[in-house]
């Protein structure tokens, strides 16, 4: 529809002026406009070579020239026609918002790594505040340090790759490379830190492996690897709490894990608390759960997971229909976290519960 409207306008604007029948123009004002939007249109559909064409036909719109610069590159780079992007991007810099400015350093990196300068791609990536944050960035630079020679620092972002992001295929690659380059050597934290990014990417098997790897010597290490090894276990087991076969044993062996962890420091302890109460509540076993949120508030109240944990406690009681403990738990959760983001909440059900 884009192109058969863009057509129509170029049609019209072939025309002789006056040629409509009260006498009007037959210009076309929205040409620049129609074709960005089929340009856009045609890169987002693949076909980065009819979109180059629609771009470079018409002069970029009055108010959007970066914005067509930036899918001018983009159509280029596809299309194999790096040079010319570098050159298309480089243009469209200049003017551009802050927030397209971003991605055009983004790609400008890319592009630059392909042209064989890393040295570029490099500074752009370094002045960047959110690489470390984003596997693809992080990847790019390694690349590109790599390939400027900067290797100590090509293998920090390989580590930072293979620890914040263990199952992302960049971070998997990044492994690897550190392997091939002898430079695979992890400390106990950033073992454990590998260890926790694959539970957090649902690779519940590979967690277990990573911890069972782990030889903690401190008590504090040994709360660590347990808490760790108890959520994975957990998280494998069903949320039922069958306790056939190998899923009941794993879910009793995660109990004992946590049990260990609860023992350990505060910050270990709560987050075990944590890891138990919401196993109960998914398990159905809502007064288990109130009952180990209440044991975490009263334990480390000043713990980040404290506020969660007395709000949730109160909520329970008035979800099993314990009205009058509801008003009262939610009372104590104001005086306990008044500065608290769910203290209007809690005063709503305090409110629903006094009338319950």
């Amino acid at each position: 529809m884009a192109k058969q409207e863009l057509q129509a306008c170029i049609d019209a604007g072939a025309k002789p002026l006056g040629a409509t029948p009260l006498g009007g123009k037959t210009t076309c004002g929205d040409r620049e406009r129609l074709a960005l939007l089929t340009g856009v249109l045609e890169l987002s559909d693949g076909d980065a070579a009819s979109a180059v064409t629609t771009l470079s036909a018409t002069k970029p719109p009055r108010g959007l020239e970066s914005v067509h610069g930036w899918y001018f590159g983009e159509a280029q780079s596809y299309a194999g026609q790096r040079a010319l992007a570098l050159k298309t991007l480089q243009k469209a810099r200049k003017n551009a918002p802050a927030w397209l400015a971003t991605r055009i350093d983004r790609r400008l990196a890319e592009l630059y790594l392909e042209q064989n300068q890393p040295a570029k791609a490099t500074a752009i990536l370094d002045a960047d505040p959110d690489v470390a944050g984003a596997p693809e960035l992080l990847y790019t630079r390694a690349l590109a340090r790599q390939a400027a020679k900067l290797t100590a620092l090509a293998h920090k972002d390989w580590k930072a790759l293979a620890l914040k992001f263990p199952a992302h295929p960049h971070g998997i690659v990044a492994r690897e490379r550190l392997i091939a380059d002898g430079a695979w050597k992890l400390t106990f934290d950033e073992a454990l830190t590998r260890a926790g990014g694959l539970l957090a990417a649902g690779a519940v098997n590979g967690c277990l492996e990573a911890v069972g790897e782990l030889t903690p010597e401190k008590p504090d290490q040994k709360a660590r690897v347990a808490l760790l090894k108890g959520q994975a276990l957990l998280t494998r087991a069903k949320p039922s709490g069958a306790t056939q076969g190998g899923q009941g044993e794993r879910d009793a062996e995660a109990k004992e894990q946590l049990a260990i962890a609860i023992e350990g420091p505060p910050s270990v302890a709560a987050q075990a608390l944590t890891t138990l109460a919401k196993r109960s509540m998914r398990t159905g076993d809502n007064a288990g759960a109130r009952a180990t949120f209440q044991k975490l508030d009263t334990l480390y109240p000043n713990d980040s997971s404290a506020d969660e944990a007395g709000y949730l406690a109160a909520w329970l009681a008035m979800n099993s229909g314990d009205f009058a403990a509801a008003v009262k738990d939610f009372s104590d959760f104001e005086t306990r976290h008044a500065d608290s983001k769910k203290r209007d909440e809690a005063r709503w059900f305090r409110a629903f519960s006094l009338i319950r």
